[in-house]
């Protein structure tokens, strides 16, 4: 099998782990949840293509891609909200670098974001194409993926 488009984050981890220490087991966590949207962005780069337009599974698979977009929309909008103002009393350079990097990948996402839901709402003149749902994950997906690694690099460099 070939390897995925989109690399997942190496987890490391101990069975010595110190759970006490909550800076690397919010990371840990992190990166557990990053490899989550990552496998999701595969799964749906992978097997979209794969599916007809007149399949019956065409709208089953759009509502699995229009579930993760809320995902990856309610992540960030729970990071800028919740996590990073707490944070940014002491890195605020790292918190903008963040931000910044949610906005750079946001019109690639909602581009796939429009398209799915035009196939899902059944609009004229929309058919489903994997090919194209794939060639938008292109636009956006290398840049959003190294966000997510690096991201978690970042909550590290705060223990």
């Amino acid at each position: 099998m070939a390897a995925p488009r989109f690399p997942l984050i190496p987890i490391t981890f101990s069975p010595n782990w110190d759970f006490s220490d909550n800076v690397a087991t919010f990371s840990i966590q992190m990166t557990l949840f990053h490899n989550v949207l990552i496998r999701c962005l595969n799964s749906i780069y992978e097997h979209g293509p794969s599916i007809p337009a007149s399949s019956s599974d065409v709208i089953p698979f759009v509502g699995y891609a229009l579930a993760w977009i809320s995902t990856v929309h309610a992540h960030h909008h729970g990071e800028e909200d919740i996590v990073f103002p707490f944070l940014q009393a002491n890195f605020p350079d790292e918190m903008q670098k963040n931000i910044d990097e949610h906005r750079m990948f946001m019109e690639g996402l909602d581009a796939l974001e429009e398209y799915v839901k035009a196939v899902y709402e059944g609009k004229k003149d929309v058919e489903w194409d994997g090919e194209k749902v794939r060639s938008l994950i292109d636009a956006f997906g290398d840049g959003l993926v190294e966000h997510l690694h690096e991201e978690v690099s970042t909550q590290l460099g705060f223990s």
